[in-house]
């Protein structure tokens, strides 16, 4: 079975991004649940946003 993927799409907001990876990871998932992460412009943050998704773990299936 297939699941549906969780989309986050960021831009420029590393307070943010970890909020809501943070709420992400408490509830529970069935094996296969892919994360997108998707960051957009904002080169003065970028780096730390991008950081903090390349450093976020999903246990539930493949991370983008």
């Amino acid at each position: 079975m297939q699941h549906p993927a969780i989309v986050v799409v960021t831009y420029n907001r590393s307070d943010s991004l970890m909020r809501l990876l943070g709420s992400l990871s408490k509830a529970r998932y069935p094996d296969g649940v892919p994360l997108v992460i998707s960051i957009d412009g904002g080169e003065n943050q970028r780096k730390e946003v991008v950081r903090i998704a390349e450093d976020f773990p999903w246990p539930y299936g493949k991370k983008e």
